[in-house]
């Protein structure tokens, strides 16, 4: 998929699992509306290469077959051809699995995408701190759909990406931003969008990290009746006002324990 311009764009589902490549290319990509059967076909056919090794470049995956090499590269090029028409087929793809299982898990994260290349440079918004001038790209957030019965990924819901207008907000600013105007807004704005193509969301559990504690989202999860397992980040009042959250966790009894095993990073031990 092309990267984000201005405005929003939405992701794709994941690659294939228990699915051969071209069985999951079909599933996924098969219905996308990209105004020509042709330009379907080579999506397709496009997302079975790619999808054992992404990693790779075309020309590597086509394996010296210049008529499929030269049918990516212009289905890549082709004005006609909308990233949002194609990433919706997967995101609906998605979507649609989602409706037929008794249990899932709608896990929300943003992610940044940096790229230092003088010729893209100009075209990015700031990342990271914002005081880097080499660094731009763009800021990603994604909704992962996965079995919360079978803990198998199912594939993208939703994903939206943007790039940062330059010069950072003032502590003022934010303060006086409207909620539905701030970043942090991406967290409900994605639950919205899921409850619209949801149409019934009892079978869901949003799932996020500290950064989703926010008093407006926990509002809206509970005004709508949403389920959500939010990572607590702010040391709330409770309801009966004897201690805080943060007090009221640590004096609960642990419930289970699981050892982790991580593996060497970096050179590191």
């Amino acid at each position: 998929v092309p990267a984000a311009q201005d405005g929003v764009e939405y992701g794709v589902g994941l690659g294939p699992s228990m699915l051969s490549d071209r069985r999951w290319a079909e599933e996924l990509f098969g219905k996308a509306r990209l105004g020509d059967c042709r330009r379907t076909r080579r999506l397709v056919d496009l997302a079975e290469i790619l999808a054992g090794r992404p990693n790779e470049s075309i020309a590597a995956l086509t394996k010296g077959d210049k008529t499929r090499q030269e049918g990516s590269y212009r289905f890549i090029r082709n004005d006609a051809v909308s990233s949002q028409d194609i990433t919706e087929a997967g995101c609906d793809e998605a979507l649609r699995q989602c409706k037929e299982k008794p249990l899932v898990l709608a896990i929300q994260d943003s992610t940044e995408l940096s790229y230092r290349h003088a010729s893209v440079r100009d075209k990015l918004g700031p990342v990271g701190n914002g005081r880097s001038k080499c660094a731009r790209g763009f800021v990603v957030h994604t909704t992962l759909a996965v079995d919360g019965i079978g803990g198998v990924p199912i594939g993208i819901m939703d994903q939206v990406r943007w790039m940062r207008p330059n010069g950072a907000p003032t502590r003022d600013e934010r303060k006086s931003r409207p909620y539905s105007e701030k970043e942090s807004f991406k967290w409900q704005a994605a639950c919205e969008r899921m409850q619209l193509k949801l149409g019934e969301w009892e079978n869901t559990v949003v799932v996020g990290d500290r950064e989703s504690d926010i008093y407006e989202l926990l509002a809206f999860c509970l005004r709508t009746k949403l389920r959500f397992v939010f990572r607590g980040s702010q040391n709330r009042k409770l309801l009966d006002d004897k201690e805080r959250l943060l007090a009221r966790v640590a004096s609960q009894p642990v419930l289970g324990r699981r050892t982790v095993v991580l593996g060497q990073r970096g050179g590191q031990g």
